[in-house]
């Protein structure tokens, strides 16, 4: 009988466990009364409580009850035998319907009663038993007797469910209850449980008694009088030892709900169980459980960064989601400082909008939303998490991250083609030559944007390197390119020549700058010019050489200035 009872200890602490999820029951409710039962012991009725958890309610449906045939007489469906059947539907708790016995079938110890519609406020109460004769004996043995309970919600449906939790009665001569100061707890309420024990022996000592309670997640240990004896866990044990014939006492526990509570469910079921044993009954007891209501927020919370593929000086929109999915407000909203990483770089221009939500409703959302110009090519993503309080306590949580977003620069959508045959404009004037580094020049080739650009001259040499004038011309001036903060002072150049340009550009305020090269194919040819610089105007020079020294090939090029406040990108060609 030991390892029986030991064995209801384990399959109610697994239930608690069960509990602890936030799993929320499927299936309508019963309870039974009385919960226990000395061995042998009489009652006049035992009585079942049902409640429907179907939205609609119970429409025409059916409960079946198994009723355990360790109890005497067998139930039937004459109301004057002793094991009478019959049933009430409580409506909203206080207008009792009875349910007509030709509703009511048995077979055996097998009862179903038809017919049933109920609203989820309404209760159905099964009565098995009769006042009036000698009334239901229970079994002699100590140990746990369910009475299996199935629904059926709808005649449209014929299947019957059982139900998540089954009513059980527990035959032992140590019986325990088990009650709360409250029916309803939020974040930071304190909760006292009431464990009353006593041995309902007539004539024999329990010994060795031993009660165990469960304190489930959600709520937090705060005391106990008398302090248990064990703790393992979330498991208090208390080592009672003897309890004399009908004595008893109780054991008071006080627990408070944490932020969040409302995030493992919106119940929380407080489980216990006692034993004992004594040399005429051997070793029993029972196992009871307590359900409080849970009100609280429970939020969750998302990130996502757009576009996924931004080009520099680009808009990246960050977008923060909060949604509460409990039966409680969450108030003081306010999300925390975005954090970025990657090898890309952003610098931020406006955010969070709003900056906080006074009080974000049950089941509803909200968002938050902040801007950044994409700055340094690379990916990036970002970071954070909120603040908000459930009933005054501070909800817990973590950083989550956004989806990554790659800035880069565009491919365009047409190539041009330098080629050495390519035709360059000649002058048709002798001047003196302006490149002091070329005194006497040959033609300088100035590129434009068609695949064979038109000739001014009436004499058009067909070049394959070089070109050779027959005559002393001076080179084009290159045409400076002027947008913005950025200048160069020609838009393209000859790298067999020694040519560079000159890029000039403003600094509106201290702040590290660089200067990047890419090619057609958005490939990094050259890097360099990195340091941290003053406000006021600077000048760097490029000579057409990768970050190997080596000079590039001819095409075209973009120079992309990197300066505190932003980004300019200029198109530039180098020629042969």
């Amino acid at each position: 009988m030991k390892k029986t009872f030991f064995a209801t200890i384990i399959l109610m602490l697994a239930a608690s466990v069960y509990t602890y999820c936030g799993t929320a029951s499927l299936t309508g409710t019963a309870s039974i009364n009385p919960a226990s039962l000395a061995p042998g012991a009489f009652h006049p009725v035992i009585t079942i409580t049902y409640k429907t958890a179907a939205a609609n309610g119970m429409i025409s449906g059916a409960i079946a009850v198994q009723v355990n045939s360790g109890f005497t007489p067998a139930p039937s469906t004459i109301t004057t035998d002793a094991g009478a059947v019959t049933a009430v539907i409580m409506q909203d708790g206080t207008n009792p319907i009875s349910v007509p016995q030709s509703d009511i079938a048995v077979d055996g110890y097998a009862v179903t009663i038809n017919s049933i519609t109920m609203q989820t406020v309404d209760s159905l109460i099964i009565t098995y038993g009769n006042t009036g004769t000698s009334g239901i004996y229970g079994p002699s043995s100590p140990g746990a007797y369910p009475f299996y309970m199935s629904e059926n919600t709808s005649s449209a449906d014929p299947s019957f469910t059982a139900l998540d939790s089954q009513p059980v009665i527990y035959v032992s001569n140590m019986v325990l209850s088990k009650s709360s100061s409250t029916d309803l707890i939020e974040a930071g309420n304190t909760v006292t449980y009431t464990l009353a024990y006593s041995n309902i022996d007539t004539g024999n000592t329990m010994n060795s008694v031993s009660i165990m309670d469960s304190m489930p997640q959600g709520l937090t240990f705060i005391s106990a009088q008398p302090s248990p004896s064990n703790i393992n866990g979330n498991i208090y044990t208390w080592n009672v030892g003897s309890v004399v014939s009908i004595g008893g006492s109780n054991i008071i526990v006080t627990a408070k709900a944490v932020a969040g509570i409302a995030s493992y469910g919106f119940t929380t079921t407080n489980y216990a169980t006692v034993y004992g044993s004594s040399p005429a009954n051997g070793s029993n007891g029972m196992a009871v459980s307590r359900t409080v209501n849970v009100e609280g927020a429970v939020l969750s919370s998302s990130i996502t960064a757009s576009p996924g593929t931004v080009a520099p000086g680009g808009i990246i929109t960050v977008v923060m989601n909060v949604t509460n999915s409990g039966n409680l407000a969450a108030t003081g909203l306010t999300p925390s400082s975005l954090s970025t990483s990657g090898t890309g770089t952003v610098v931020y221009a406006s955010g969070p909008v709003p900056a906080n939500i006074s009080s974000l409703a049950a089941n509803s959302s909200g968002s938050f939303t902040w801007t950044y110009t994409a700055n340094y090519v690379g990916t990036i993503n970002f970071s954070n998490h909120y603040y908000a309080d459930d009933n005054g306590q501070a909800i817990p949580n973590s950083n989550i991250s956004s989806n990554n977003v790659t800035i880069q620069y565009p491919t365009p959508t047409a190539t041009p083609t330098l080629t050495g045959t390519q035709t360059p404009v000649v002058p048709t004037s002798t001047a003196t030559p302006q490149d002091t580094d070329t005194p006497t020049s040959t033609v300088t080739p100035v590129p434009v944007d068609t695949n064979t650009p038109a000739s001014t001259s009436t004499t058009v040499p067909q070049q394959t390197g070089s070109p050779t004038a027959t005559s002393t011309i001076a080179p084009p001036t290159p045409v400076p390119t002027i947008s913005g903060k950025v200048i160069m002072d020609r838009n393209y150049i000859n790298i067999d020549k020694g040519e560079k340009v000159a890029i000039v550009y403003k600094v509106e305020s201290d702040g590290n700058s660089w200067i990047d090269v890419y090619n057609l194919n958005g490939e990094l040819v050259r890097n360099f010019y990195r340091e941290t610089l003053t406000a006021g105007d600077h000048t760097v020079y490029w000579d057409g050489t990768n970050s190997d020294g080596k000079k590039v090939g001819q095409g075209m090029y973009f120079i992309v200035v990197h300066q505190p406040g932003g980004t300019s990108t200029r198109k530039f060609i180098v020629i042969k």
